[in-house]
């Protein structure tokens, strides 16, 4: 299943996302050479994994908060 989101998936969604960014050939090589190892795949993988990583972060600060505000509102309890 790697093979298939590391030769298809990734590099799809990197090359989308560059061309909606900057819609310029050269431009989007030289970012590509700079900044991402001239890789469409790093790109993919970071535009697709990023937001996965951002929800799961806040996700886990709403659950801690949860928790203070249920053990401060009702006590904690034996």
């Amino acid at each position: 299943m790697e093979i298939i989101g590391s030769q298809i998936i990734y590099p799809f969604f990197g090359y989308i996302y560059m061309w909606i960014r900057y819609r310029n050939k050269e431009k989007i090589k030289q970012v590509l050479k700079n900044d991402y190892e001239n890789s469409y795949s790093t790109i993919g993988y970071l535009v697709i994994w990023k937001p996965v990583g951002v929800i799961f972060l806040v996700l886990i600060v709403c659950l801690l908060i949860a928790a203070i505000i249920g053990s401060v509102r009702f006590g904690i309890r034996n």
